[in-house]
């Protein structure tokens, strides 16, 4: 259906779509757990920050930003507790 609209018009339509996905715009990280040594992914996006195991697209624990209590981090880790 995209095809046969003008580029602009293609790119709003494919942009309005995507807008719609739960996750989109989120900045994902690969993380290692402290208490649970394992890798997950990590989304933090405008609702809060969001835990996945590799290869799976829900996620397994999100935290809206406020029911974080504290934070800190470094040049390479983050820690928060909620």
């Amino acid at each position: 259906a995209l095809m046969h609209k003008p580029q602009e018009e293609a790119r709003a339509a494919y942009l309005e779509i995507v807008m719609k996905w739960p996750f989109y715009g989120a900045t994902m990280f690969i993380c290692q757990q402290r208490r649970q040594p394992t890798t997950v992914a990590c989304a933090i996006d405008r609702n809060g920050i969001h835990l996945f195991e590799l290869g799976y697209k829900e996620p397994f624990a999100s935290h809206p930003y406020n029911k974080i209590c504290t934070w800190s981090g470094t040049a390479t880790t983050f820690v928060c507790c909620c």
